[in-house]
Formats: structure tokens, C-alpha cells, sequence
């Protein structure tokens, strides 16, 4: 034993970065397997950015590609079963003294 390993507290070995004569190009497991997962991460984002880009395009084609419809109004089309249910709701409305009812005209 030399003078340096005998001022080590017990339990402490010497490692390679200690006596500078290790391999330094080594990187450790952990750095490999993070720069593995960025990369991964990366391509998911580029593929992701894709299909969103895809997807706007999509919701854009739909909406300049409907039938316009400016300036006319719509008036609902109701079954006779729906006509007699908003009569029933707007006599209960009205026998009420409710301004609720109104909407059921």
C-alpha cells in the first residue's frame, strides 16, 4: 500500500477517476440511456407535430369547405310529438303566470 490509500477512510477503494489512468471516454449507463430516451422523445415530437399540422389542415378543409349560410335564419322543425309537448309545457307556463313559457312558442 502506498502513502494515498492509506489516508482513504476505511471502506473507500480506489476508482479509476482516482488514479487517472481509467478510460475517460466510458460514459456511464445512465447518460446512454437518457440521450436514448431524448431521442426517442424528440422523434415522437417531430411525428406529433405532423399529425398536428395534419389535423389542422383537415379541420380547415372542412370549415372552408361547407355551404355558407349568412343572412338566412333557421326555424326548428318539430315532430307532432314535440309540437304537443311544447303546447303541454307552455300551458303549464302559462297557467303558472311564468315568462318561461315563452320560449315554447
Amino acid at each position: 500500500m502506498n502513502e494515498e490509500e492509506d489516508k482513504k477512510p476505511e471502506g473507500e477503494k480506489e476508482t479509476a477517476n482516482d488514479n487517472a489512468e481509467g478510460d475517460k471516454s466510458k460514459t456511464p449507463k445512465s447518460i446512454i440511456d437518457a440521450n436514448a430516451a431524448a431521442e426517442r422523445l424528440e422523434k415522437a415530437n417531430t411525428k406529433h407535430a405532423e399529425n398536428l399540422d395534419r389535423q389542422e389542415d383537415m379541420i380547415s378543409r372542412k370549415i372552408l369547405g361547407g355551404v355558407a349560410d349568412a343572412g338566412t335564419e333557421t326555424t326548428p322543425q318539430f315532430t307532432d310529438e314535440e309540437k304537443a309537448s311544447r303546447a303541454r309545457i307552455k300551458a303549464v307556463a302559462d297557467a303558472s303566470g311564468s315568462a318561461w313559457g315563452k320560449n315554447y312558442e
